[in-house]
């Protein structure tokens, strides 16, 4: 299953770029939604070797996601690869210059079964799809109110 989000953002991209790998800031905002985020790297290797543990509430039921960094380009790119429950997840997130101050930032999630759970995981979130594509513009649609009006 893919699912992506493209949104025009009016800052500059080295801004969008350090909230995007701001990630002291992320795993606060996902304890505050109520996930336990533990940071399994020792921080040593900056954002590039970045590893989370995360456990999460998804459709009903409390998930564990192991997560790593897997490209890191500044003010370009962030790939980050997960594992959860038989599913391999990939997190891209490409930024480009529009016109003028105008930046585009295009992320695309990548969810591909692993084990016949992670497949009947799968077919569960595709019925929740436009759910769950809803959830992640609205999470997208914060970020570029937050970077517009110089919040992150």
């Amino acid at each position: 299953m893919r699912i992506s989000v493209t949104r025009d953002i009016r800052a500059p991209r080295a801004r969008i770029f350090d909230a995007l790998s701001d990630f002291e800031t992320i795993e606060n905002r996902l304890r505050g939604r109520g996930a336990l985020v533990e940071r399994v790297d020792d921080g040593g290797a900056g954002p590039s070797g970045a590893a989370w543990r995360l456990e999460f509430d998804l459709l009903e039921k409390r998930r564990a996601l192991e997560a790593h960094v897997i490209r890191i380009a500044p003010d370009d790119a962030l790939a980050i690869a997960a594992r959860s429950s038989g599913l391999d997840l990939t997190l891209d997130a490409v930024l480009s210059d529009t016109s003028g101050e105008a930046t585009r930032m295009t992320l695309d999630a990548t969810i591909l079964a692993a084990t016949l759970k992670g497949k009947v995981l799968l077919q569960s979130m595709k019925l929740a799809r436009s759910r769950i594509t809803r959830a992640i513009e609205n999470r997208i649609d914060d970020l570029v109110v937050r970077a517009e009006q110089g919040r992150l």
